[in-house]
């Protein structure tokens, strides 16, 4: 039963007739016109849909506003997506958000607000739920095992001050933890998490990955079959053109410092160090120390 069934019953001129009209159940009159007024309403909050285009509202980089662009890429979802960096400036839109943060996604009469909020309304709007109870209940799982790396890689960032050392500390020991568990989740020989893949928490799984391979390009190594996850969600068509947009990193590793290379001062040079030439007898006594440059000097003895 697809939309276009709905928007044909909608506009149906026999069944809006039909609800135009009263009848009688158990002696009580009952009027449809609070029906009428309702389909009509739904009928333009359909409509409304249909022919909007749905909004991103993020900065330019790769961070919450990346996963939405995934899932309505993947569901074939036509968006626009503001970068804040044009004539609409963050200053400007900050006072007119719910939560004074991004991202938010403008679609038809909806304005929302939080990640998890966007993308389960992406999810539902989508067809990115999965096709049954099993499948909805591992992308939500899934969902929320990527959200709880994000949050790892932001307290390195913006908490425990973005050094080498907490870097280090995530990077070879936190994420391995959790690629670990989700390495176990995915099923042997199954292209997906889920079982008609790709579902949201697929995607988000993918997207978590991607943004931590921009401070650890290796993090797969020791997870064959997350490579091959990986591998098969960044060939998939429908997020080619996302993908090629090739947004900056917000996560960036921070390397050691490297301390400079202490360079040698040459020493003077001292007269053990100097070469010597003995012109025999004829100048007892005396020695011509052949100084570097060149220039010659007499020791006297005695």
């Amino acid at each position: 039963f697809t939309l276009l069934h709905v928007l044909q019953l909608l506009l149906c001129p026999s069944i809006q007739s039909e609800i135009t009209t009263t009848h009688t159940h158990s002696g009580v009159q009952v009027s449809l016109n609070l029906l009428q007024t309702r389909i009509d309403r739904l009928k333009g909050q359909v409509i409304d849909k249909i022919m909007a285009k749905p909004v991103l509202y993020y900065f330019n980089i790769k961070a919450r506003g990346q996963l939405p662009c995934l899932l309505m890429s993947a569901a074939g979802i036509d968006f626009s997506w503001e970068t804040m960096d044009g004539e609409l400036t963050w200053a400007d839109m900050k006072p007119t958000t719910a939560f004074g943060q991004l991202p938010v996604l403008k679609h038809g009469n909806l304005t929302i607000a939080q990640s998890g909020a966007i993308h389960r309304y992406l999810a539902k709007i989508g067809g990115l739920s999965g096709g049954s109870d099993a499948d909805f209940v591992m992308s939500e799982m899934l969902i929320e095992e990527s959200e709880d790396i994000y949050q790892l890689l932001s307290k390195v960032k913006n908490v425990s001050g973005n050094t080498a050392d907490a870097w280090d500390d995530a990077i070879t020991l936190r994420i391995p933890q959790h690629l670990t568990n989700l390495e176990k989740l995915l099923p042997e020989g199954q292209t997906f998490f889920t079982s008609v893949g790709p579902t949201a928490g697929d995607l988000a799984v993918f997207n978590i990955i991607n943004i931590v391979f921009d401070v650890d390009p290796l993090c797969l190594n020791a997870f064959p079959k997350l490579q091959v996850f990986y591998g098969r969600m960044a060939a998939l068509p429908s997020l080619q053109q996302y993908l090629a947009l090739n947004v900056p990193p917000y996560f960036k590793r921070t390397p050691h410092a490297q301390s400079a290379p202490q360079v040698q001062q040459p020493k003077a040079p001292t007269e053990s160090s100097m070469p010597t030439t003995d012109y025999g007898p004829g100048i007892s006594g005396r020695k011509i120390m052949q100084a570097p440059g060149g220039t010659s000097t007499i020791q006297l003895y005695g």
